[in-house]
């Protein structure tokens, strides 16, 4: 059922009601099955997913804007946030460190900031859960 995957934030798995045919349902497919606002946050979850899925792509810890790493940037930990002007370190999240090393580029530390990290989420796809 469209309705439920949706509500359930299974959006990934909106397929062709026909069992013989099970493709993946377009937008423009799901659009008029569902209400207005059930379409609403099928966009909203279907748009986190890919943004989850982008290598190059980051959340402001301050105001969880996306941030695109640059490549220059990146080779030193540094995210730069367009919406807010935060500089942060990409391995710790806490303001950016300048020259000097991150401390939590020991393994244990780093290990557990990316556990740390993965529990909570993206902001866009834990507020989608959250609803």
């Amino acid at each position: 059922n469209v309705v439920m995957q949706i509500k359930e934030g299974t959006v990934q798995l909106v397929k062709c009601p026909d069992v013989a045919c099970g493709e993946p349902l377009l937008p423009t497919d799901i659009k008029p099955l569902v209400k207005e606002e059930e379409f609403e946050r099928y966009e909203r979850m279907s748009l986190a997913r890919v943004l989850d899925q982008m290598s190059d792509l980051e959340w402001c810890p301050r105001c969880h804007a996306a941030v695109i790493k640059e490549d220059e940037d990146a080779a030193v930990n540094l995210g730069r946030c367009a919406a807010c002007d935060y500089c942060f370190c990409l391995i710790c999240r806490a303001a950016w460190h300048h020259s000097e090393p991150c401390a939590a580029t020991d393994d244990k530390t780093l290990e557990m900031l990316q556990r740390a990290i993965a529990d909570i989420g993206t902001p866009q796809s834990k507020s989608e859960s959250d609803r």
